[in-house]
Order: structure tokens, then sequence, then C-alpha cells
């Protein structure tokens, strides 16, 4: 089952944040897809290191 887009946003910001929905609420909607945009990032280059380690 796939979640809707806002719905999987908000789960995620949730997990990373260690909070409830209702806790965003109070936060900046462009703060809270910068932490999304940088998480993303982050992740990639992570991904991108471990492969390049992988492959020598």
């Amino acid at each position: 089952m796939d979640l809707p887009a806002e719905e999987y946003r908000t789960w995620q910001l949730c997990t990373m944040l260690h909070c409830t929905p209702n806790d965003l609420d109070d936060q900046s909607a462009v703060q809270l897809d910068w932490l999304l945009a940088v998480d993303n990032t982050v992740a990639r280059l992570r991904a991108d290191q471990e492969r390049r380690a992988a492959h020598g």
C-alpha cells in the first residue's frame, strides 16, 4: 500500500524528529521541507560512498 505524498511526508518528519503529527503543526513548512531535502541528500551521499567502498 502506497501512502499519499502528504501522509508520507508527515511520516518521514515524525520519524526523523521523533514527534507526533500534531507537533509538526507548530513548525514552519519551509523549514520542514528543508529538513527533508537535507536528509534525502545525506542519504544519497551515504549510499554513494557505500557503493564506492564496495567496489574498491
